[in-house]
Order: structure tokens, then C-alpha cells, then sequence
């Protein structure tokens, strides 16, 4: 959540970083039986840098 606006910050820009974890499993056959297993966790990694021009919240506890 933004509070505020990017004004003031390096080139007036914010930065927002995130992640996902992916965890998955798969079944299927090779035609004489079924076969499957589960892939190492994965990770997907992103970053974003961008103007916040103006912001307007209401924040309750």
C-alpha cells in the first residue's frame, strides 16, 4: 500500500519488489503405467519502478 505520493523520492520514483513460489506436481502415463513426480520448488522474482502521482487511502486498525 502507497500513503503517499513518489514526489521527493530518487527521480520522483518508488521501487516495488515481489515473489512467487511455485510449488509443482505432475501425473501422467508413458502408455504401460502411470508416472509422475514433483519439480524443486521454483521462484519467480520481479521488480518495478514507477511514479506514484497520487494517492488517496483510508487505513483502519
Amino acid at each position: 500500500m502507497y500513503t503517499r505520493s513518489s514526489v521527493g523520492q530518487p527521480n520522483d520514483q518508488t521501487t516495488a519488489e515481489w515473489a512467487i513460489q511455485w510449488s509443482v506436481s505432475w501425473i501422467g502415463s508413458d502408455g504401460t503405467g502411470s508416472v509422475g513426480g514433483d519439480f524443486p520448488l521454483m521462484q519467480s522474482r520481479a521488480r518495478a519502478t514507477f511514479a506514484v502521482a497520487e494517492v488517496q487511502a483510508l487505513r483502519a486498525k
